[in-house]
């Protein structure tokens, strides 16, 4: 099974939807805080919130640097895409 994550940043607007679609999901996942990463870490680069399946993104984008994800997030989409069952 693929490793799923939420990265966000503190204040994210977006940070508790997407946390509690992944809580709905039932399945594991890691919270990844980018405030608390080394500035040259890789998933510093990702819009707050991004949702990763692996390396695949989910919600969000890699950007190169934080940002905020524009859009809300669309549970149904999301579930659909890391195979949850709502």
């Amino acid at each position: 099974m693929a490793e799923l994550k939420l990265i966000y940043f503190a204040g994210c607007p977006n940070t508790a939807a997407a946390r509690a679609i992944l809580q709905e999901s039932g399945m594991p996942f890691e919270e990844v805080r980018q405030d608390d990463l080394l500035e040259n870490d890789p998933l510093r680069g990702y819009t707050s919130p991004t949702i990763l399946l692996g390396d695949r993104v989910v919600y969000g984008m890699a950007s190169g640097d934080a940002g905020c994800s524009i859009a809300p997030p669309d549970a149904a989409n999301i579930l659909d895409q890391i195979g949850a069952v709502a």
